[in-house]
């Protein structure tokens, strides 16, 4: 195992799950402009608090109207997945797609992978893991993988190992991530603007989680839910500042991205400390809550305008 060379502080897991990262990685490597998926993700914080505070829903399974299927044809990519039922059975498949895709990803239970002790044989949870190569004589596959640090790291796993992490999947899938014809790839391009507009004009934030911040109690669970909701603005504003930094008129509204990316990384830290130790500072928090709801306001303002 050794770790995989990538954008760590943009691409983590406190956004996007595995399959999106890998996948994305795994796409910018092969000179894709991956940053255009991003043109809506300064995601409202109403969005973030309901599914994460609200209804618990584990950060790995938030959703919101963005990496959708058409959004990579933005970027000259055919996303698609075919079901399996068995991963012996998809070994030919597998290496037609890596042969003309240069990766695919397959799905896996973490439960039966043994570099995230943290989930190996305590919990099941449908993963993914990226294909790059495969050895017939040995079979032996190159992959990459997330390990229990947060990076992503280069594997050699074998086909017996594969089939007894894939085959106890519950949702037994490969995702494909096939190059469009140059022609195609050139008019959606040009469709990214069009959808940044759209996105703006559809976008609508209240900042619910002041009430929220306002009226916490001490409580672990209360806290730590709140820490992923800041764990989500970070991570997604870091994205968004990446597709900010493609273009010149842009550079303030990327900065102050930047700028609330770092202000929601130490409210997560603060909440997850208040939640280790039982003791809740509210008074220290919503200041700090309030002054990232106004970097937040001045950066849709400058978008706006």
């Amino acid at each position: 195992m050794t770790e995989f060379d990538y954008e760590r502080d943009v691409y983590n897991r406190n956004f996007l799950n595995c399959s999106q990262r890998q996948g994305i990685v795994a796409l910018e490597s092969l000179g894709y402009k991956t940053a255009n998926l991003f043109y809506n993700a300064q995601i409202s914080t109403d969005v973030i608090r309901e599914q994460i505070f609200l209804n618990k829903i584990p950060r790995y399974d938030f959703l919101y109207d963005g990496l959708q299927r058409d959004d990579y044809l933005h970027i000259g990519v055919k996303f698609s997945e075919i079901n399996y039922h068995r991963f012996e059975d998809i070994i030919d498949t597998l290496v037609a797609c890596i042969n003309r895709d240069s990766f695919v990803l397959v799905s896996c239970d973490v439960f039966l992978v043994p570099h995230r002790p943290e989930f190996y044989y305590k919990k099941h949870i449908n993963h993914f893991v990226t294909l790059l190569s495969y050895d017939a004589q040995t079979e032996q596959w190159q992959a990459i993988d997330d390990v229990s640090s947060g990076h992503l790291a280069t594997f050699t796993f074998t086909t017996e190992y594969l089939c007894e992490i894939c085959n106890a999947s519950k949702e037994k899938v490969i995702r494909v991530f096939e190059k469009l014809p140059d022609e195609k790839s050139e008019a959606a391009g040009v469709a990214v603007d069009s959808q940044f507009a759209q996105s703006r004009a559809a976008r609508c934030d209240n900042f619910l989680i002041l009430d929220d911040i306002a009226a916490m109690e001490n409580d672990k669970s209360s806290m730590e839910s709140m820490a992923n909701v800041f764990a989500i603005i970070m991570g997604s504003r870091l994205c968004f500042a990446k597709f900010l930094q493609q273009y010149p008129a842009f550079t303030e509204a990327e900065k102050l991205s930047q700028a609330i990316a770092t202000e929601a990384r130490a409210l997560r830290d603060m909440l997850n400390i208040y939640a280790a130790t039982g003791s809740l500072k509210r008074e220290n928090l919503l200041h700090k809550v309030e002054n990232l709801v106004g970097m937040e306001k001045r950066l849709s303002a400058l978008l706006e305008g």
